[in-house]
């Protein structure tokens, strides 16, 4: 099962939004639109802050996502209601069979 944070990523960077990622101390990646620049910075901490924005540089919103001890679909622990991450919700939940 494609862990629900991976499908996140690929969503906003699909939309054209950069996404950084805050480690709890720092920013380690400031609005990327690299992949695995973004995944790798994640994957260093336990719990990580997403910030998207769009191609302009507005903020679109925010995830909080962690990696380990969650399951897939857990992964992303709470994010900005608004219109384009909750369609990503319904598609993601859609895919998962939820």
């Amino acid at each position: 099962m494609k862990q629900a944070y991976i499908d996140l990523i690929n969503h906003a960077l699909s939309q054209g939004f950069k996404v950084s990622v805050w480690d709890g101390e720092a920013w380690p990646v400031k609005q990327s639109i690299k992949y695995g620049e973004i995944v790798d910075a994640i994957k260093s901490v336990e719990v990580a802050e997403l910030q998207f924005r769009d191609a302009e540089g507005n903020k679109c919103g925010w995830a909080e996502v962690g990696v380990y001890g969650l399951e897939p679909e857990e992964t992303v622990i709470d994010y900005t209601v608004n219109p384009w991450l909750e369609d990503w919700n319904e598609i993601y939940n859609q895919t998962i069979g939820a």
